[in-house]
């Protein structure tokens, strides 16, 4: 499987528990996924490959876990809730602050670009989320990228369409 789980079996409504809990094969089927994402956003052909595969991804994952679209139209913390949902496990994305209009994320997975320094790479991989951000009505953006800094997590933000974004600067934009 790819990233966020597009080959997953739908979750189960028994439980609240179950809700959040998913199988251990998932995530490593998650970071199996990534693995091969990052190779081929690395790939010097494969870089132009990569941005509408993550959002085939996306697609796939959004209609298995059954997104729901109207979460953006809710509050900063409705949204955090509803994209956090759509990944193997809560804990991959970590809500670390909500404020008036953006919601900030910490990513709690070991990126294969960690430390590399290829931002691009970064960017080009980060579709997929940004593919889903977009599906619940928000911009995504990437703030620390464990590529740049060989930090153990990413820094990340939602934030809903039509605001401005322009305080939330990418590493690939920085100078």
């Amino acid at each position: 499987m790819w990233p966020g789980g597009c080959f997953m079996t739908p979750k189960s409504t028994s439980s609240e528990n179950r809700k959040s809990a998913r199988k251990p094969s998932e995530l490593r089927q998650f970071s199996d996924g990534l693995r091969k994402s990052a190779a081929l956003a690395r790939h010097p052909f494969g870089r132009f490959l990569v941005g509408p595969v993550m959002r085939w991804f996306a697609r796939k994952t959004l209609r298995i876990r059954q997104a729901r679209p109207e979460a953006g139209e809710g509050g900063v913390r409705t949204l955090a809730e509803e994209y956090q949902r759509l990944f193997p496990n809560k804990r991959m994305y970590e809500i670390t602050e909500l404020t008036d209009d953006t919601a900030f994320f910490e990513i709690h997975v070991q990126c294969p670009l960690r430390g590399t320094g290829d931002v691009r790479a970064c960017h080009r991989l980060m579709q997929y989320d940004r593919s889903m951000a977009a599906h619940l009505g928000a911009n995504f953006r990437v703030l620390e990228s464990q590529s740049m800094t060989g930090a153990e997590t990413c820094r990340v933000a939602l934030r809903r369409k039509g605001l401005p974004t322009n305080d939330l600067i990418e590493p690939h934009e920085r100078g």
